[in-house]
């Protein structure tokens, strides 16, 4: 439980919080390690749960944060697929040609069916449409980074489902953060898209409460 670092964490004080995790490079040290230990415990969990995932969807986009969290990820999601299905990979070490092969393999190839990267390389300036389903097995505390990722699977007066769902581990601060961010992002969404928006859900996850 890491929630002791900020015991008061709020709505009203969310950003004061994230100022003082950027300027204190000892306190932001300390929690990057302890995103990170927790990202790998519930690596099983988000599995689970991505399993179920597939079983009813055919285009998934997953979210991460650490190179080995990635890595595991993919590894685990190419044993769900049978036949021909695939998945593909966008990190900050993928090379742009092979970041543009990915994206075009993941929108025009009906048996690439998931694509796995980093909020940072991915979150940004790739057309993810053809997915229905996204999911954050890590989350990026600033709630704009988070939207910008979301953006890439949806756009402005789609009218097309799209169901977006963040994994965090019980009683992190993560999970404190997610639940804030997703509020704020939940409010620009109504402002931006009206009806059309995104949907999106709140998921924690723990080895003691796997997902359904």
């Amino acid at each position: 439980n890491d929630t002791d670092m900020f015991p008061n964490l709020s709505d009203e004080n969310y950003f004061d919080v994230l100022s003082k995790l950027t300027a204190d490079k000892v306190v932001f040290s300390e929690w990057s390690e302890r995103r990170h230990a927790q990202a790998l415990a519930k690596l099983d969990a988000c599995l689970r749960f991505i399993g179920d995932v597939l079983d009813e969807t055919q285009k998934l986009i997953i979210f991460a944060h650490h190179a080995d969290m990635i890595s595991n990820l993919r590894i685990g999601v190419d044993c769900e697929f049978t036949e021909n299905a695939y998945s593909t990979c966008i990190t900050g070490k993928t090379p742009m040609v092979e970041r543009q092969a990915a994206v075009d393999a993941f929108q025009n190839d009906p048996m690439c069916r998931v694509i796995i990267g980093s909020i940072g390389a991915m979150g940004t300036g790739w057309t993810l449409t053809a997915a229905d389903h996204v999911i954050f097995c890590e989350l990026d505390p600033v709630p704009g980074r988070l939207t910008q990722a979301e953006d890439r699977a949806h756009r402005i007066g789609m009218k097309k489902s799209l169901l977006i769902q963040h994994l965090v581990s019980n009683g992190s601060l993560c999970a404190r953060m997610a639940q804030i961010a997703v509020r704020k992002q939940a409010i620009l969404t109504r402002v931006l898209d009206g009806p059309f928006g995104g949907t999106l859900t709140y998921r924690e996850s723990s080895e003691n409460d796997p997902p359904p």
